[in-house]
């Protein structure tokens, strides 16, 4: 297949995966705001926002480096990604216990504080999700990331639900 092939059909794969995933989000978001209500809906999304945050700072911007450095001639490859992962696992576990731990000091409803410890957890496990990705990325293999934001938005229905 020649590279021009190869870049169409890789942006072609991304592009419908993040279209199906998007689509797939709003159903999600639709059939969680009719099954929890107003009042849960709400606390559901304030876990969401709180244990994001948190998330955020978690990532250290090392998506972004991990994909320019592997696409670099001369680098060893499997030390390089060692080195991220780890990186990315311990601040991710301190980010998470920090989540967990000081929530318990803002002025939430305990079902929310609750929710947010158990979050923190779903979120740090799958944050090694990302680590593949960005290795996956930066070998211009989009079909697998596609994938990966349709599995993500379908599992969270699922966690969602199985919580009950």
């Amino acid at each position: 297949m020649s590279l021009a092939r190869k870049v169409a059909w890789n942006t072609v794969i991304h592009v419908v995966g993040k279209l199906l995933g998007n689509i797939i989000g709003v159903v999600v978001v639709a059939l969680l705001t009719r099954y929890l209500g107003q009042e849960g809906f709400g606390n559901y999304a304030t876990i969401l926002a709180y244990i994001f945050f948190f998330s955020a700072f978690a990532d250290l911007g090392l998506y972004m480096i991990t994909i320019n450095e592997l696409n670099k001639t001369g680098i060893d490859r499997r030390r390089f990604f060692s080195a991220v992962y780890s990186l990315r696992f311990f601040t991710g576990m301190a980010l998470m216990f920090m989540a967990g731990v000081s929530v318990w000091l803002m002025p939430y409803p305990l079902i929310v504080k609750q929710g947010v410890v158990i979050a923190s957890f779903t979120v740090f496990f799958r944050s090694s999700r990302s680590n593949s990705n960005s290795v996956l990325s930066g070998q211009s293999f989009h079909e697998e990331t596609g994938d990966n934001r349709c599995d993500r938005k379908v599992d969270s229905f699922d966690w969602d639900f199985d919580s009950d």
